[in-house]
């Protein structure tokens, strides 16, 4: 029998996940442990215990991979925030507890992918994430949204959030208006594209005036918070509390967020925060558009899970009425792009070698040309996984419209994205001592040239030539699919 791992501590226990040699030990397998006690004394003597325990070691597993390779991988994020980063694809991960996990995958070349999973006690739960090629959006005329009651409309202006809330696999739809009022809008069913909300849910959250609201764990417990930001210029939080579910959320009392300094955040006019890990350190930071056109940007100094937000805000940018932002990666070049709201219309900034953002001088949505006033936010997320990113718009009147994309033609990255998993395949086959070293030749030349249904066919060669090999088989097939969306 042989030693797996040796652990000296002054306590009477050690969780097994606390060993220094945790990562040795194998799924599935029986293990034996035996105590040596070490005299405190200087002369060390050592007593064994006659007594032999045993244990299997059967942890709760989460197992995440991709049709892509090296996607990153995060938990308790959504569309509009990734959540916290636990790695690239493939991944496991042992000795998850147990509950309802968020599962947000992201790669440049390809639209982001969002699933529900539910882990119990000594569960195993594998992700295979179908990533998409991006689409350039192309926005169409912009349709209002029913409940089943009713069109959704609030008697006062509105501000739209998806997510899923329920972790139903189905995105909701959350609303704060101007008056204060919170609601959640379950989505019930989803027909082709579309999908059927319910009638409103009330979210007593102080109807704070001006509400506009932003979802993300704030603490990393693995539970949706609710960030609010109000006319008044504060952005407090509601956090689920101890006892609280996403199936039945209870929130604590309001929280204001404060600076290093302990100072309630107060930018002075109208708060429409965002969190985003803009400096990519690995911890969530906050940007709040204000009231009168600022874009503060407030680092956080402390960790993900104990967001620690700096005494003073840098300023990214100035407009000359409200803004709200958003970060979404447009483009698909793996990098979340700051998308703002100014004026009724929706345009992306892009950064500068100084650290501020000059916005692009065509409009992503012209609230002119789309009959839309000013005041607007909006909500970016390609909500039917086909034809590029769509638009939610909270109008000055109350009411929520959707702009869907019937884009066509995929986005410049996807070119990269598709040499990426042709380099995968021609990896697994050196590995195989397989030789397609001409058909990848001729894949790379074809993917490059935009010629995709042709290289499709170069890699349904390369699937056949190296159907011995299980892994080059499935990968090349992968990168068949992948040509063929």
């Amino acid at each position: 029998m042989s030693i797996v791992a040796v652990e000296q501590i002054k306590e009477t226990s050690i969780a097994v996940g606390s060993l220094a040699d945790y990562s040795a030990l194998i799924p599935g397998s029986k293990y034996f442990w035996r105590v040596t006690a070490i005299d405190s004394s200087e002369l060390k003597l050592e007593t064994v215990s006659e007594e032999i325990g045993q244990f299997y070691y059967n942890p709760a597993m989460l197992s995440i991979d991709a049709n892509m390779p090296d996607a990153k991988i995060y938990l308790g994020g959504n569309a509009a925030y990734s959540g916290h980063f636990i790695g690239n694809t493939p991944l496991q991960l042992q000795d998850v507890a147990a509950g309802p996990y968020t599962v947000v995958i992201e790669r440049a070349g390809c639209e982001t992918f969002i699933s529900q999973v539910e882990i119990s006690k000594g569960g195993y739960v594998s992700v295979n994430a179908n990533l998409l090629l991006a689409v350039a959006p192309e926005l169409t005329k912009a349709t209002a949204l029913r409940s089943i009651k009713t069109q959704l409309k609030s008697a006062a202006q509105v501000a739209p959030f998806i997510v899923d809330f329920n972790n139903d696999d189905m995105a909701d739809l959350l609303v704060g208006d101007e008056a204060g009022a919170v609601s959640l809008f379950t989505a019930l069913a989803k027909r082709g594209s579309k999908f059927q909300y319910g009638a409103a849910e009330s979210l007593e959250f102080g109807r704070l005036p001006g509400t506009a609201l932003f979802v993300a764990d704030w603490n990393n417990d693995n539970k949706k918070d609710v960030l609010v930001g109000d006319a008044n210029g504060n952005v407090s939080i509601y956090q689920q509390s101890a006892s609280s579910s996403d199936l039945a959320p209870e929130f604590d009392s309001v929280l204001f967020l404060r600076n290093g300094n302990g100072a309630v955040i107060d930018v002075g006019s109208q708060a429409n925060p965002a969190v985003v890990d803009f400096d990519q350190d690995g911890d969530k930071d906050l940007v709040v558009g204000t009231g009168k056109g600022e874009l503060y940007l407030y680092l956080n100094n402390g960790s993900d899970a104990t967001p620690e937000l700096a005494s003073y805000p840098k300023t990214l940018t100035t407009f000359s009425s409200s803004v709200s932002p958003m970060f979404v990666d447009w483009d698909a070049d793996g990098q979340r792009d700051l998308l703002v709201s100014v004026e009724g219309s929706l345009y992306r900034c892009l950064p500068q070698n100084d650290g501020s953002f000059l916005v692009e001088a065509t409009a992503l949505v012209d609230a002119a040309a789309n009959g839309i006033e000013s005041g607007a936010r909006y909500f970016v997320v390609d909500s039917d996984n086909g034809q590029g990113k769509d638009v939610y718009i909270g109008l000055v009147g109350g009411e929520v419209q959707l702009m869907r994309s019937a884009g066509k033609e995929f986005l410049p990255a996807v070119t990269g994205a598709l040499l990426d998993k042709l380099t995968q395949v021609s990896d697994l086959a050196v590995a195989a001592e397989i030789d397609v070293a001409t058909l990848i030749a001729n894949a790379s030349t074809q993917i490059s040239e935009g010629d995709f249904n042709v290289a499709a066919q170069s890699a349904r060669d390369i699937a056949d030539v190296g159907s011995s090999d299980a892994e080059l088989y499935d990968a090349a097939v992968e990168l068949v699919a992948l040509l063929n969306q």
